[in-house]
């Protein structure tokens, strides 16, 4: 599980990304899905759902599926508004 801020934006993302991209490159092939926790994410600008995009993107070069668990009513509005729900496996707080 790699907890996401609880701003999701510009300023926060690099670290966010480059966590959940080393423990995708580092799973072993049994492993089918990374979990995400958006639980207190509360703010998400146009760089946080791309960077979600990018682990989503960089997991489905390892066969990995990207689950985002706890995902805030903010959060989830973002998602539907852009059209962004389908790529992921979404658990509402």
């Amino acid at each position: 599980i790699v907890a996401a801020p609880s701003r999701l934006v510009a300023e926060t993302r690099a670290e966010f990304r480059n966590a959940a991209v080393r423990m995708i490159e580092s799973m072993g092939r049994e492993a089918r899905t990374i979990t995400l926790d958006l639980a207190m994410t509360r703010e998400m600008d146009a760089t946080g759902l791309g960077t979600l995009v990018a682990i989503q993107s960089r997991a489905k070069e390892f066969g990995v599926s990207v689950k985002l668990v706890n995902v805030t009513e903010e959060v989830l509005t973002l998602l539907a508004l852009t059209e962004l729900m389908h790529l992921f496996v979404v658990e509402s707080a």
